[in-house]
């Protein structure tokens, strides 16, 4: 029974309104497809789903003086010829047209590629490149870019377009990624008949950027625009025209989102607990339009924020920056907080403090802000789905809810709408709106509550601390010009007995001057009480206050946000409730200030900037900024102020600040919430060097693998660093104090510890070591061994090479006998790579005849020997011996040859001495003898 009942409140909750005599269908829809990926069917609880109707979108859906576009449909024609048109074919006619345009595809391109349509290039970095160098139109985007890590993307106000027939995202930022958009267009060509389409169940696909788990920040100059996404009828629907954030973050913080356009979120779309910071830029004449008809789903599903769409956890922190001229066919024209259906995973909540939202329409509820319920912590394991809006600042003007949609808009809120749910049912929850310090003033409705009309499942109170000021609001018939309250037993599961409290005074202490239709004075027990919806009853309370009245003044003095000059085609011109609207006491705010000081020498070098940028963050999670300047007496300080001071679990809010930075500046931060802030700026200076080895290479290998490098102000060190080969023997002290506290300059030098083996010197802030390697010489010297060139064969000169570790070193050189056959090789290298060179020498070309050696070593010298190959004759034939009769004497007789003097040659002049026997050879006695006997013939 109660799975049965939780899929009947859930079909009720997923029109989104109250509305009389619904008919609820509670048929199972098993084979439904799941809208968002890995979760159950949004509005299904259990195992059973709601039975959808296929819904009408024949209907012509006009905003007033604005003729919105159907989303394109999946079957629309598209020229698949990638030629410039309209604006692009303008700009293309000024430069050739190889060069006009630049192609970048960050899946199929090649940075080798020369950036022509048929060989587009990858990356941005090559695609700007080729922009600048071609001096190009633009860059024609086929397939998304990718951001490589954290990158800023600035094309001096040129852009990146769709090509022609390509439906997927420009840009992909994915996780843990950083995009910064600045000085850059992104636009879609919606108008030249180009869309983005959904490229799976999930609804991402053709978003001008999708954020995935990364960062996207929008700043000054960029602008993303003209995007259409096609409504192919998905159960997920196309989202998010301009940005699509999953478990992201988006930080708007300057630049434009425009003329964008899909299901869910025409300018933004946040889901899964992602983050849009918007503190700046303008988010303007962006659409969510009805989808596409599917069988199953109900009419209405599609057109939910025509500015921002979040949903499924997702938190909007606005605190500056304009959302205006938007359109969503359903809900939520310039933000809608939750879709069609109820979130299933946590709360979607806004936190608004600033900024403007302004001029926007929507076809049934909240032609400015729409507040979805959903479920509740008992009917959701533990974890809220139902969305919170949290308003303390900010303009909530000229908005309008037309009645032109498919959905109920019986209370449809011309600046905010709130959802809720009957308090019977308790898996479901009333949506919140949370609003301080407010005036509702000059807003107008067709019937009642020009000011605030509220359904009669809502909760409403309205108190005097931190409260509101009601006035000059307007209906067509003049009745419950300020609050209407209605109890009715005709709105089916959104029939309900309201419960209300009204302050009798005003923001400030003026009282109201309570009055029924008609005029008569309400009593002070009538604006706190129950209203019955079986006596159909209903409360209606106008006042005759006006601008001029003392007690307004006062309470305008102290107004934070403004919901003025909205207009609904039904109920509550300022604000329409279905839900729980809580006024003054239920947000206690709390404020943050912050000073700031300067220690910079009172500004002696004329750099300080003429005002500075100061971030909040809650809890952790930035908020905004805000901008701090001097005032007339020179001193900076500031105040954020409207801020929620504790969660809705009543925990207190952590808040801290961070200085964006300064120029030139290092940033101290100390204080605390409670107490202040404190924020001292110190103009500040870098000292960088580099060390610079004058070592040969580091030859002798003595040079050390680091140094330590001291940076002193005069005789004081200030720090040290150590310094390596994998710094590039480079060395920086950053964020240095330019000025001392007196005032005075800082000088700052740098000094190295000792480098065993090197002489250290400084030359400005750069450092050079000297080591000077160890030299040798090296010797050779020739001797010849040829009988001091008897035969005359030996050459006039040789060459003699020098090897180190056995690689020749330079030419060979000449030994001679001007050279005393000797040479010495000087200033030689001992070492190389820390080790000791083997030097060695060889005679280059041995002379013929002669044999080579080499005797010695380097330290001692080399002795390079040329030994004569000696020729041995043929000796002359012997005839047998004959016996020689003995001397008389008894000798025998001999005859010796004696040769001449080694190295004359002469041969021929050999003396030839006769010996007898006994007696000693006559000859010359200085000369050497070479005897050669032989047989007297």
């Amino acid at each position: 029974m109660k799975r049965k009942l939780c899929c009947l409140m859930s079909a009720v909750l997923a029109l989104g309104v109250c509305f009389p005599g619904a008919a609820l269908q509670a048929a199972a829809a098993e084979s439904a497809p799941s809208p968002l990926a890995s979760e159950a069917p949004v509005g299904v609880v259990g195992e059973e789903a709601v039975d959808r109707q296929a819904p009408d979108l024949t209907g012509d859906v006009r905003a007033d003086a604005e003729e919105p576009r159907d989303a394109v449909s999946a079957d629309t024609a598209v020229d698949p010829s990638p030629k410039p048109s309209g604006v692009a074919a303008d700009a293309a006619a000024k430069v050739p047209q190889e060069t006009s345009f630049i192609w970048v595809n960050g899946s199929s391109g090649s940075d080798a590629s020369d950036g022509s349509e048929a060989s587009p290039v990858e990356t941005f970095v090559k695609a700007k490149e080729l922009l600048q160098a071609f001096g190009a139109q633009g860059i024609y985007v086929s397939g998304a870019l990718k951001v490589p890590s954290s990158a800023t993307w600035d094309l001096g106000g040129k852009a990146l377009l769709r090509a022609d027939g390509y439906r997927g995202e420009l840009v992909i930022v994915d996780a843990g990624k950083h995009l910064t958009l600045e000085n850059i267009v992104l636009d879609g060509r919606s108008g030249e008949g180009q869309i983005g389409a959904a490229s799976g169940g999930d609804g991402k696909g053709g978003s001008l950027v999708g954020v995935y788990s990364g960062t996207l920040t929008v700043a000054d100059g960029a602008v993303l625009q003209n995007n259409c996404i096609q409504s192919a009828g998905h159960w997920y629907p196309e989202s998010g025209g301009g940005v699509f954030a999953n478990k992201a973050t988006v930080n708007i913080e300057g630049g434009t989102i425009r003329n964008n356009q899909a299901v869910w979120g025409g300018g933004i779309y946040g889901i899964y607990g992602s983050v849009i910071n918007i503190s700046g830029g303008v988010i303007s004449g962006n659409r969510a339009d009805a989808g596409k008809p599917l069988p199953d789903v109900d009419k209405d599903y599609g057109g939910s924020g025509g500015g921002v769409c979040a949903h499924e956890g997702t938190a909007v922190n606005f605190s500056a920056g304009t959302i205006t001229g938007n359109y969503a066919s359903e809900r939520g024209g310039g933000i809608s907080m939750g879709t069609f259906y109820a979130s299933t995973t946590t709360s979607a909540v806004l936190t608004m403090t600033g900024g403007s939202v302004t001029e926007n329409k929507a076809g049934s509820s909240g032609g400015g802000i729409f507040v979805q319920a959903g479920y509740s912590a008992s009917g959701h394991g533990g974890t809220p789905t139902y969305s919170i809006a949290y308003i303390t600042g900010g303009t909530i003007s000229g908005n309008s809810m037309t009645a032109e949609g498919k959905g109920n808009k019986a209370f449809g809120g011309g600046g905010i709408y709130v959802n809720g749910y009957s308090s019977k049912f308790s898996d479901f929850q009333n949506g919140e709106l949370h609003l301080a310090n407010v005036e509702v003033s000059r807003n107008s409705a067709a019937s009642e509550g020009g000011g605030y009309a509220a359904c009669p499942v809502s909760t409403t109170e309205i108190s005097l601390t931190n409260g509101a000021t009601f006035f000059g609001n307007a209906t067509d018939g003049g009745n419950a010009r300020e609050l209407y309250i209605l109890a009715s037993l005709a709105y089916g599961a959104h029939s309900g007995d309201p419960v209300y409290e009204i302050s009798p005074s005003m923001l400030g202490g003026g009282a109201y001057g309570w009055v029924f239709d008609g005029g008569a004075e309400v009593p002070l027990d009538k604006l706190k009480g129950t209203l019955s919806a079986f006596f159909n009853q209903s409360l209606s309370l106008s006042n005759n206050l006006t601008a001029d009245d003392a007690g307004v003044k006062k309470a305008l003095g102290l107004a934070t946000v403004h919901i003025t000059g909205n207009t609904s085609a039904t109920r509550g011109g300022g604000i329409g409730s279905n839900g729980s609207t809580f006024v003054g006491k239920s947000v206690e705010t709390t404020e943050v200030s912050v000073s700031k000081t300067w220690n910079d020498a009172n500004d002696k070098d004329k750099v300080r900037p003429d005002s500075i940028k100061v971030n909040l963050y809650r809890d952790g999670d930035y908020v905004g900024f805000q901008t701090v300047s001097p005032d007339n007496d020179g001193n900076w300080s500031a105040t954020f102020g409207n801020l929620p001071k504790n969660d809705p679990n009543g925990r207190k809010y952590a808040y801290t600040v961070e200085e964006r930075a300064v120029g030139g500046y290092t940033a101290e931060v100390s204080g605390d919430a409670a107490n202040g802030f404190k924020i001292a700026n110190t103009l500040t200076m870098d000292v960088s060097g580099a060390k610079t080895w004058n070592d040969d290479d580091d030859r002798d290998g003595l040079r050390p693998a680091s140094i330590v490098v001291n940076l002193m102000n005069g005789s004081e060190k200030v720090a040290s660093k150590t310094v390596t080969e994998a710094d590039g023997w480079r060395y920086s002290f950053t964020g240095l104090a330019k000025y001392d506290a007196d005032g005075n300059e800082c000088r700052y030098t740098v000094t190295e510890d000792a480098v065993a083996g090197y002489q250290a010197t400084v030359n400005g802030t750069d450092l050079v070591n000297v080591h000077e390697p160890d030299k040798v010489s090296v010797s050779v010297f020739k001797v010849w061994k040829d009988g001091g060139d008897k035969d005359g064969k030996r050459p006039g000169s040789v060459k003699v090479q020098l090897y180190a570790n056995d690689v020749a070193l330079g030419d060979p050189v000449v030994l001679d006998a001007a050279s005393l056959w000797t040479h010495t090789w000087s200033d030689l290298y001992r070492k190389e790579g820390g080790k000791d060179i083997s030097y060695t020498v060889r005679e280059a070309d041995a002379p013929a005849g002669y044999t080579v050696s080499v005797t010695g070593d380097a330290a001692a010298g080399f002795i390079v020997t040329n030994t004569k190959v000696e020729e041995v004759p043929p000796g002359p034939k012997h005839k047998p011996k004959k016996e020689v009769p003995p001397h008389p004497n008894g000798g025998s007789k001999k005859v010796v040859k004696v040769s001449s003097m080694p190295g004359t040659g002469d041969d021929a002049s050999a003396l030839v001495v006769v010996c007898l026997a006994g007696l000693a050879c006559i000859g010359s006695a200085a000369a050497a003898v070479s005897v050669r006997r032989r047989n007297d013939e």
